[in-house]
């Protein structure tokens, strides 16, 4: 891969209802997006090094499409990217099915830049201002840290609210809390964390690429250790290509110890159901049964770990309070590898407990993915049985 050259793509990538085979833009080869049929979930987390999945199943008006990132061999891409845009839900991923605010951010590097934000009164909906009132931008830098950014979107004849040539005057990670007054939810912040420069955009060159700190990489260590330490834990993901597609899904892992047969259960928003115990899965699309099939080898936490190799340019970051724990932020990034497996780069934003060491959330931005998985539930009782019926 050329580290100069911005991530790029070939086709429109438009947001909105998407059809199989083309589920998202599908630059030549290093980014290869692979229609699955919905009936076979991923394991939990990433399945290893080289398959990277984007969320798990999105509804494509009647069709269920489950879609992947092939972190592969280098490409020679086409047409480069000019913005990123993510979505989430405004009252988060529980409340899925209302309205979700959307974020097109550009260029996404130190200097001026435009954010602009639209109110979306359902998933994929079109941008609608009414009953939106003000919206403004609070962009904190969380590692490393530093001073924070205001701004306030003006509203434009298309539904979105635009803040233009605000500055962001360091690279690293910063948080974009957007905020909504609206008569449907009144005050609504939905933030969204991001890298700057962002390598989609600008290359993977101009992205960041810290010195290591050693307190942070010890930092790293105590919350690997916790992580791959987990014999149970639930999370709830979010996975985005940064070109409008977004997936939700939330799941719950048990491993082998003591005896047990490794299980986890996964619910894809708007998509696929699935319970897998050992080598068995039941799976069910909306509006289906539920059925059997053969379970694909389960990624126990222990395995976790080999998702990072090779980890380095660990930064202290800023304090956040998560899941009622004090938690302390770092950032590090993996880089590109040919051996053992290819991968491609991706930067890394954890939130550490101060007093466990348990990672609560994590996010991950890499080629054509925006991942966030949010951690509860560490090591209490989980029980995972067939479904009934």
């Amino acid at each position: 891969m050329d580290p100069d050259r911005p991530i790029e793509r070939s086709d429109t990538g438009t947001p909105g209802p998407v059809t199989p085979p083309a589920v998202a833009p599908r630059p030549a080869s290093r980014e290869r997006l692979v229609a699955e049929p919905a009936s076979r979930p991923n394991p939990p987390r990433r399945p290893s090094r080289t398959w990277w999945h984007i969320g798990a199943v999105i509804v494509a008006g009647s069709a269920v499409v489950a879609f992947f990132v092939w972190r592969a061999q280098p490409q020679q891409p086409a047409t480069g990217i000019a913005q990123i845009q993510l979505s989430l839900p405004a009252a988060g991923p529980e409340r899925a099915d209302g309205p979700w605010v959307r974020l097109d951010a550009a260029p996404l590097r130190t200097g001026a830049n435009r954010f602009a934000v639209a109110w979306l009164p359902s998933k994929g909906a079109a941008p609608s201002a009414e009953g939106v009132r003000q919206v403004t931008l609070a962009l904190t830098p969380l590692a490393p840290t530093g001073e924070p950014v205001t701004a306030e979107a003006a509203a434009q004849g298309d539904g979105t609210f635009v803040a233009e040539g605000v500055n962001l005057p360091a690279a690293g990670w910063w948080r974009i809390a957007t905020t909504l007054e609206t008569d449907q939810l009144g005050a609504v912040t939905v933030p969204f964390d991001l890298v700057v420069p962002d390598p989609n955009i600008n290359g993977t060159a101009a992205a960041p690429h810290p010195a290591s700190q050693s307190d942070a990489r010890a930092l790293y260590q105590r919350g690997l250790a916790a992580m791959t330490g987990l014999h149970r834990v639930r999370f709830w993901q979010t996975m985005a290509n940064g070109l409008g597609v977004v997936a939700l899904s939330a799941h719950a892992v048990r491993d082998d110890s003591g005896g047990a047969t490794p299980a986890f259960t996964y619910h894809a928003y708007g998509g696929l159901d699935a319970v897998v115990i050992g080598d068995e899965m039941w799976r069910r699309t909306p509006g289906t049964p539920w059925a059997t099939a053969e379970a694909a080898p389960m990624i126990q936490p222990s395995a976790w770990g080999e998702e990072y190799a090779g980890a380095t340019g660990f930064v202290l970051g800023g304090e956040a309070t998560l899941g009622g724990e004090r938690c302390r932020i770092i950032a590090f990034q993996t880089p590109d590898l040919t051996e053992p497996r290819t991968q491609v780069a991706a930067w890394y934003l954890w939130w550490i407990g101060e007093t466990s060491g348990e990672v609560h959330r994590e996010v991950m931005i890499s080629r054509a993915h925006y991942m966030t998985n949010d951690f509860t539930d560490f090591d209490v009782p989980l029980t995972i049985t067939p479904p009934a019926g």
